[in-house]
């Protein structure tokens, strides 16, 4: 365990000599990975609440079509650097993070029906104009779906 230790803080420390220091949520995912992939990890085990929920789901959906089943789901892309607690080496008198400065954000939204039909994503951005270049060589549609609610594209 001690030689795993050293391997993460080594990392640490060429990431942040490199000018992309990891935070305590970047080790603690890391972290997580590593144990996950040598099978030191495990996951919450199923509890009676949970499979009530599944259980009452399963009534609720009875007799719907899977195509009209949907989920979706956005993430956030930002390049605001924010004030974040960074890890670095003791000692380093100038620490620097290598970053974009412009603070902007791009939200894109994917959905999918329990059939599997993908509707093209939807990309919100912060912005006055929406420039045509940033539409150039999106999903229209095909390969991810062929019915009418997709012939638009992103």
């Amino acid at each position: 365990m001690k030689g795993e230790e050293e391997d993460f803080v080594e990392g640490l420390i060429i990431c942040a000599k490199w000018g992309f220091p990891l935070n305590t949520l970047d080790l603690r995912l890391s972290a997580k990975a590593y144990l996950d992939r040598i099978g030191k990890s495990s996951r919450a085990a199923v509890d009676a609440e949970m499979l009530s929920f599944f259980e009452e789901l399963t009534k609720t959906l009875e007799g719907v079509k899977p195509e009209a089943i949907f989920n979706y789901d956005e993430s956030n892309l930002s390049d605001d650097p924010g004030k974040k607690k960074l890890i670095f080496h003791r000692g380093v008198k100038y620490p620097y993070n290598v970053i974009n400065f412009t603070k902007s954000a791009v939200t894109i939204i994917l959905c999918i029906s329990a059939n599997g039909d993908i509707l093209p994503p939807h990309v919100v951005y912060k912005a006055a104009n929406l420039w045509d270049s940033w539409r150039e060589g999106g999903p229209r549609g095909a390969p991810c779906c062929e019915k009418k609610c997709c012939t638009k594209g992103t």
